[in-house]
């Protein structure tokens, strides 16, 4: 995904590898019922986790069970590390931003903080952690009005699934593509979309599609798992795990594991 590219490269420019070690909570929220695993539901492209994983992408991650009546620090000790830091985050926070983690590390860092109470997780000073058996209950430090917002019903499901949609589609129109219409254009997680194409209405384009520079997707299109070249049109068809060569056009065509 090209989400987090642009910042990637200034990701350990204050916060250094072996100083933060993420540990993601997997908890079950059994008032959902079937849906009680909130942390496995997909969300454009990607697991709910998946997107926390994402926003920590570049430190040591691991993930840990829990559930709701279980002690925190009983769950994260066997996981922790030697880094200096260990955060805490959950599985049902999806909205949660790489900005945001390194602001937050920085203001422990900064204030010289053992323990920090987030809206959702903690930060800790993993040597102090190793040796206590309880955390003071200490207010919830806010950082965002965004990125702790929990998938704790199924309308959070429909509400965070929108504000990814949308940051998707910004992170697109920002690396030069157009985007005709917001309101009725899908696009997964991972698909790459180069400048200067332009993306009309009602297109839904998934998995690891790759969308190559001027392109043309025309109105009507469903694009999974596939290679658009230069300069190509797509117009009301089916692409699935196929390859359009570079100036190539495709009307009204089901294509699947095919090259034009």
């Amino acid at each position: 995904m090209l989400l987090e590219t642009e910042i990637k490269l200034d990701i350990n420019k204050d916060v250094a590898d072996n100083e933060l070690a993420v540990i993601i909570i997997l908890e079950k929220n059994i008032l959902l019922g079937s849906f009680s695993n909130v942390y496995d539901i997909e969300l454009m492209g990607k697991k709910a986790w998946e997107w926390v994983a994402l926003a920590c992408e570049g430190f040591k991650i691991k993930r840990a069970n829990k559930l709701p009546e279980e002690d925190i620090l009983k769950v994260i000790k066997p996981l922790l590390t030697d880094s200096k830091y260990t955060a805490v985050f959950y599985g049902d926070t999806p909205l949660l931003e790489r900005k945001t983690v390194l602001e937050i590390v920085e203001f422990v860092k900064n204030r010289g903080l053992n323990v920090l109470t987030l809206e959702r997780g903690y930060i800790f000073d993993t040597e102090f952690i190793k040796k206590v058996d309880a955390i003071q209950s200490l207010p919830a430090k806010i950082f965002s009005g965004e990125d702790f917002f929990m998938i704790d019903d199924l309308r959070a499901v429909t509400k965070i699934n929108e504000i990814l949609k949308d940051r998707i589609i910004s992170f697109h129109e920002d690396s030069g593509v157009i985007v005709l219409s917001k309101a009725s254009t899908f696009i997964d997680a991972d698909v790459i979309i180069e400048s200067g194409t332009i993306v009309a209405e009602n297109n839904t384009l998934k998995g690891a599609t790759i969308i190559g520079k001027n392109c043309y997707i025309g109105p009507g299109n469903y694009i999974v798992d596939s290679i658009v070249q230069t300069g190509a049109r797509v117009i009301k068809s089916a692409v699935i795990k196929s390859k359009i060569s570079s100036g190539k056009e495709v009307v009204f065509e089901k294509l699947e594991s095919a090259v034009r």
